[in-house]
């Protein structure tokens, strides 16, 4: 007769995560696929870890900065400060923390973009006097986007216009992981990162993100993951004009030849023209749900009277109760309005009843001189009605959802009704 053993061993994650994804949202937000989920927590080693300087910012040596309240650790040896509000295009880079000192001060790298030059964030005019005082801020995060050149890997002479990107190069504001409305169905949050910028991307430039010190779910550490990209056209005609193909073949020929800087002044040019393009192009979609520019949609939700002030984080969500919310006025005061609206926050299926006190006495079903208690008479609760929310299992309602039911029935409901309790029905 064989002998049927067992064994058991543990399995150790050694592998570090990578991006293996780029999706641009729109010229000021990236979102970022992880090979793995990492940890979300925000706190230092996720990625969604970012610091800014509330506080303010100041200059105060060629390779250091203080942030006074950003409460900065020795931990924070490794990740990029984002520095962006100065006059010089030198000081609004992202550069790495070589170490911590006392009161927030830092000090960065500055092998790769040069000395910090002093600025002290004020402008005079003419006559000295103070004409605008610039607030200059700071970043702390794993994340920073660096412009790369078309000759890298594809072969192209040093002679090529390509060879010339001169792209800016946007600092992060922040990072949030995206709504689960935000990603494919199933798809675990933990993967995504959502990288918020200062400034627009270029229009089809050449970029690379890399990412430091970010950790997946067991402690694996990405020291550095670096992942090429090209910033889209996000829509912008292909035969757009283009200021260095206008300029005389010779100008182009001895600029190439030469210190390429025509080139470089007509590449700037050109992105500040794509950028301004894009803005004016977006007031189209101003009114339309789904095409209009996401940092937007507050405003359009404001200018369709948006009567609900609980916060909605989730982009589809906003586009959603934007297309619907007219019809949504149109309902208001009827039950089915009710449930349309919670099932449309709450993505269950919710009912409106007549309110009914747990031992009040229902014909036929009470027990007659056991269970007989009369139910309150008063008006208000004649008026009165019950929210039922099917749900897989009681507590499964949160205190968020729960406020959203209340703001909703507050505002939809009859004039003369009123919203007794909520309850969680469950199979």
């Amino acid at each position: 007769m064989a002998t049927l053993l067992t064994y058991t061993f543990t399995t150790e994650d050694l592998t570090a995560p990578t991006i293996v994804g780029v999706l641009w949202l729109n010229p000021r937000q990236v979102r970022l696929q992880f090979s793995e989920a990492m940890q979300a927590d925000g706190e230092l080693g996720s990625p969604t870890f970012c610091r800014m300087s509330v506080g303010g910012m100041e200059f105060v040596a060629p390779n250091k900065i203080r942030c006074p309240g950003l409460g900065a650790t020795s931990a924070w040896v490794g990740y990029y400060a984002h520095a962006f509000g100065s006059y010089h295009p030198r000081n609004n880079t992202a550069r790495a923390i070589l170490a911590v000192g006392v009161g927030g001060e830092l000090t960065l790298d500055t092998t790769e973009h040069g000395e910090i030059v002093s600025d002290a964030g004020i402008d005079y005019n003419q006559l000295q006097q103070i004409a605008r005082r610039r607030v200059l801020r700071a970043t702390v995060s794993s994340f920073r986007i660096v412009a790369r050149l078309s000759s890298e890997g594809a072969g192209l002479e040093q002679t090529d216009p390509q060879t010339v990107q001169c792209a800016y190069e946007p600092q992060v504001t922040g990072c949030a992981l995206p709504a689960q409305e935000d990603i494919a169905s199933g798809a675990s949050q933990e993967r995504y990162v959502i990288v918020t910028f200062h400034d627009d991307v270029s229009i089809n430039r050449l970029y690379r993100i890399d990412a430091v010190r970010v950790a997946d779910t067991v402690g694996n550490l990405a020291m550095l993951r670096q992942q090429n990209t090209t910033a889209p056209s996000f829509g912008s005609p292909v035969d757009r004009f283009q200021i260095w193909d206008f300029l005389l073949p010779a100008v182009q020929d001895e600029d190439m030849d030469a210190q390429q800087l025509v080139r470089k002044m007509c590449v700037v040019l050109q992105d500040l023209l794509n950028v301004l393009w894009y803005r004016i192009e977006g007031l189209q979609w101003l009114y339309d749900a789904w095409r209009i520019r996401a940092d937007m949609l507050p405003w359009l939700l404001h200018h369709l009277g948006n009567p609900f002030t609980f916060p909605m984080t989730s982009v589809r969500l906003q586009r959603r109760l934007a297309e619907r919310l007219l019809g949504f006025y149109r309902l208001v005061g009827t039950v089915h309005g009710l449930e349309e609206m919670l099932s449309f926050f709450l993505g269950l299926t919710a009912h409106i009843v007549p309110y009914w006190p747990d031992r009040a006495w229902r014909l036929g079903i009470s027990t007659l001189g056991v269970t007989t208690y009369l139910a309150p008479a008063d008006d208000w609760l004649q008026n009165s009605y019950e929210v039922h929310v099917h749900v897989a299992a009681l507590g499964t309602l949160t205190d968020e959802q729960l406020r959203q039911i209340s703001d909703i029935c507050n505002w939809a409901d009859a004039v003369d009704m009123h919203l007794a309790r909520i309850r969680e029905i469950t199979p």
